[in-house]
Order: structure tokens, then C-alpha cells, then sequence
């Protein structure tokens, strides 16, 4: 039990479920020259004992995370994939279109995929060194309540508000949803795609727990969190990225609009999993720790053999995996990631060097680690493509050879 206190209810009761350590800003790629002045931070996992929202105890703050960020969303072939699903599914549900604000916008990608289909387009976005598209209007700001005052004379209500893998980013996120049901109209919907805690995190996938990442919802924790903000969940699908995530819609609390049997669906399940008792967290140290011995024994068993370790992608889950199960190598690996802004600097905690495809010879590798294992079927292609010969192995959700 600790003091800890939950950021949606502000209950002060929890249970620690693991302690990862120190680590660093896992999107703060840094240079050679700034190692020295790298920081890392305590990562403690929490499970508030009235809400049961899983959540980090403590987080740097927002400025370090997030003012100069070097994930880009259309960088990944995947990722701008998903955001063109993302695009039709919102066209499906408006298809009288209208007034859009996302929130987390990045670079744009989603944004742009609905200017072209018609839809009336506003972003937000702290960050200061991701390139915006000119003919959109985004606002580098942090989104929240005072984000609403300032800007909502200017705009008015919103018909849709969409925030995909940004709210469980921010300690402040119940004043996130709180801003959301005031810029929506009174028939306006929040579309949010965040990581399911029961695929990810419950199941021992722990490279989804980040400093970005001060939630991880399971549907109950969410929708309790709905109910503080006045907001009512109305529907949700459960989809395969971030390696399981639940597709939420929500409304206003008034709103005549009927709860779908799928939210429902999900709700009951987890009822009956027993999610709002503390046993259901008895096995997770367990379930968490097995996963990152099984990583490093493999890591170990490449090192003794002297074979050189090629790392496929440099997302966040990666850096997670990476500063977890630290070994050190005889021969250090170097990365390939497809993103520019990560190219020339180096992974942070561990400070592997990352390179584009084309910048080394895949004939001097003997095994490649694909860390960002949610495209591993994109990226074993395109390792064939370059002639990799080797083994291929993804380290979760289970450790395995894919060729």
C-alpha cells in the first residue's frame, strides 16, 4: 500500500504492481555529445484500489516529455495505415461530416486524410520541432480546459473531438475529457483509441509502460473517468494496434444516445474477470517479470555467442524493452528506424546508434530484434528485401523466431 494518489478520483489508497527502475525519456533521442546530460526518472506502476485505473505514481514533467518530440505519425507505414482507417471509420460515422478538433495532432497525418474527404479541421500539439502542414490550422499547445477558454470564442462547439494514444499521456487527463464535453456541441461525440490494459500490461506486455504512459485503462477505469468528466461511453471496438487497444466513443452525459451491447459487452467481462478486486493483480509481477527474464536470457545467449545484434525499429515500446532488460554487449548493436529525426542520435538509456535502411551492409548481422513487433510482418519484408539472411525474433507478446 502506498500514498499514492489517484489522479481521477483522488483516492489516496494503491497497490504497487512493479517497480521498473530509472528510466529515460523514451522519445528523447539524444546526441553523442549530450549523454552526459541525459536524465532518467522513477517508473513505479500503481493500481488505485477504488477506481482501479493502472498508473505510473510519478512522472517528469510535461515540458520534458513532450515540447520536443521525435515520434512523427507519418514516418511509419503502419502507423499512416491505421490513420487512414482512422479517417474512414470517422467518415462512417459523420458522414454529414463537419466540425473536427484532435487533439495530439502531431504531424497532421490524420488531419489531412479528413481535409481531403471534407471535414472542417482544427489540431493542438505542444510540440515545437515536428513540421506542420500549412494548409491546416494547429495549435502548439497543451490541450485542457484553459486550451478551451482560449480558444473555443474563436471556434465555437466541436462535432467531433479525437485524441488517438494522447490521453493516457498526461497526469491532467480527467481535465483533458473535462475540456472535450465543454467544446463538443450537445450531439457531439469524443473519439479516443487508447492501449487495453487486460491486452497489454495485464497480460505481462510491459513495453507499453512509459512516462508518456501515465495510464493504461482497462474499459472500467475509463468509464469511471467518463462518469467524473460527464461524459457517457456509448461504444467501443477493440483493435490490434499499440499491440491491443480498445476504440472508445463517448458522449455527453445527457445525451439520449444508447449504449451499444458491445460497451456493455466489455464491461460485464471484465466484471466478471474480477478487475474491481485486488486478486486479479496478484499474478501480474509474475506475468511481467517472466516476459523480461525470457528477453534477457535471449539477449545473453547472443552476446556469449558473439553474434552481432541488429535492432529493427526505435519505437518507445523499444526503448522500454531495451533499458529493462539491459545487458552489456560485447559487440553493441546498432538500430534501423525508418523515422529522420531519430537517424544520426542515439537510443536513449542504452545509446545504441540509430541508422537508415540503406546506411550498412545487412550481410554483417547475424540475428535482428524487430522491437517495433506490432509491424513485424512489414518489417520481416522489407529485412528480405535487403538480402538479411539471419534470424529474425520479436521479443513480445511472446519471445519467438518469425522466419
Amino acid at each position: 500500500m502506498s500514498n499514492f494518489i489517484c489522479k481521477t478520483c483522488r483516492y489516496t489508497g494503491s497497490v504497487l504492481l512493479y517497480d521498473f527502475g530509472q528510466m529515460p525519456a523514451v522519445n528523447n533521442f539524444i546526441d553523442k555529445k549530450n549523454v552526459s546530460k541525459e536524465l532518467k526518472y522513477p517508473m513505479e506502476l500503481h493500481v488505485c484500489k477504488k477506481c482501479w485505473l493502472i498508473q505510473l505514481s510519478s512522472v517528469p514533467d510535461r515540458s520534458s516529455l513532450f515540447d520536443y518530440y521525435h515520434h512523427v505519425s507519418g514516418a511509419s507505414v503502419g502507423n499512416v495505415s491505421h490513420l487512414e482507417e482512422v479517417s474512414q471509420f470517422i467518415l462512417q460515422l459523420m458522414p454529414n461530416k463537419g466540425k473536427v478538433l484532435e487533439v495530439g495532432c502531431n504531424d497532421g497525418t490524420l488531419l489531412n486524410f479528413l481535409n481531403k474527404k471534407g471535414f472542417n479541421v482544427i489540431g493542438v500539439d505542444p510540440a515545437k520541432n515536428i513540421k506542420q502542414p500549412n494548409n491546416i490550422k494547429i495549435h502548439q499547445d497543451y490541450y485542457g480546459t484553459s486550451f478551451g477558454v482560449k480558444y473555443s470564442k474563436y471556434y465555437g462547439s466541436f462535432n467531433l473531438v479525437v485524441g488517438l494514444n494522447v490521453f493516457a499521456h498526461n497526469v491532467s487527463f480527467l481535465d483533458m475529457l473535462i475540456a472535450s464535453r465543454e467544446l463538443m456541441d450537445d450531439n457531439g461525440l469524443l473519439l479516443l483509441e487508447v492501449a487495453y490494459a487486460l491486452d497489454t500490461i495485464c497480460d505481462g506486455n510491459f513495453d507499453t509502460i512509459y512516462h508518456e504512459h501515465v495510464c493504461s485503462y482497462s474499459l472500467t477505469a475509463l468509464n469511471h473517468a467518463f462518469e467524473k468528466a460527464g461524459l457517457k461511453g456509448i461504444d467501443v471496438h477493440q483493435i490490434p494496434t499499440q499491440g491491443g487497444s480498445i476504440r472508445v466513443i463517448a458522449s455527453k452525459k445527457e445525451s439520449e444516445k444508447i449504449v451499444s451491447a458491445s460497451y456493455e459487452k466489455i464491461l460485464n467481462m471484465e466484471r466478471k474477470l474480477g478487475i474491481s478486486k485486488p486478486n486479479y493483480y496478484e499474478n501480474l509481477f509474475q506475468n511481467i517479470r517472466n516476459k523480461i527474464e525470457n528477453i534477457q536470457n535471449f539477449l545473453k545467449k547472443v552476446n556469449e555467442e558473439n553474434k552481432k545484434l541488429l535492432i529493427i525499429g526505435a519505437p518507445a515500446r523499444g526503448v522500454v524493452i531495451m533499458n529493462v532488460c539491459n545487458i552489456n554487449f560485447n559487440q553493441k548493436p546498432i538500430i534501423i528506424d525508418d523515422t529522420k529525426e531519430k537517424q544520426g542520435k542515439l537510443m536513449p538509456g542504452v545509446h545504441f546508434p540509430i541508422f537508415d535502411w540503406n546506411d550498412i551492409s545487412f550481410y554483417d548481422y547475424d540475428v535482428a530484434f524487430i522491437l517495433s513487433w506490432n509491424y513485424a510482418s512489414h518489417l520481416y519484408e522489407k529485412l528480405k528485401k535487403f538480402n538479411f539472411k539471419g534470424d529474425v525474433y520479436v521479443p513480445l507478446p511472446e519471445l519467438k523466431k518469425i522466419n
